[in-house]
C-alpha cells in the first residue's frame, strides 16, 4: 500500500538515516497526498523550514493487529517503522547513501527474509567497492 508521511526536510534526512522512530507511541500515515502536502506545510510553517513529503510502500499484514489501524485515509502504526519501506517518484526503493557491502547485504536478507547465512553475502560481486549500480 502507497503511504504519505509528511515531515520538514531536516527530519526527512534523519528519518532516511535511522527510519520512523515512533514520537508519544506512534507513527502516523496517510493515503491521501493532499493532505500529507498540506500537514507538511503547516509543520514546515512552524519549525521555520522546508515542507517534504515522504512516499512509503508499506504491507498492512506486517504488522501486528493490535500495532496497526487504518481509518479513514489515516494509518497509524504503534511501533518503529524501518526507513527500507521509503520509495522515490519513481517507485524505487531508496537505499542509504551510506551503507557499506556488509550493511547492504543485510538489508536485502532481511527485504528477502532470507536468514544472513543462506541469503546475500558481503562478498557478493554485485556488491563489491561499496558501490551499489541502479539501471
Amino acid at each position: 500500500m502507497r503511504v504519505y508521511f509528511w515531515t520538514t526536510k531536516r527530519r526527512a534526512a534523519r528519518i532516511r538515516m535511522v527510519g520512523f522512530v515512533p514520537r508519544r507511541g506512534r507513527v502516523w500515515f496517510t493515503t491521501n497526498l493532499g493532505y500529507a502536502k498540506r500537514r507538511a506545510q503547516t509543520q514546515a510553517r512552524r519549525t521555520k523550514d522546508q515542507a517534504e513529503v515522504l512516499t512509503c510502500l508499506l504491507n498492512p499484514g506486517s504488522f501486528k493487529p493490535n500495532r496497526y489501524l487504518h481509518q479513514n485515509h489515516i494509518i497509524v502504526i504503534r511501533n518503529k517503522v524501518p526507513q527500507s519501506v521509503l520509495i522515490d517518484q519513481r517507485g524505487m526503493v531508496v537505499l542509504p547513501a551510506h551503507l557499506t557491502a556488509e550493511g547492504i547485504s543485510r538489508w536485502v536478507n532481511r527485504l528477502l527474509g532470507v536468514k544472513p547465512h543462506k541469503g546475500v553475502s558481503k562478498r557478493h560481486p554485485g556488491l563489491g567497492n561499496n558501490v551499489l549500480v541502479r539501471s
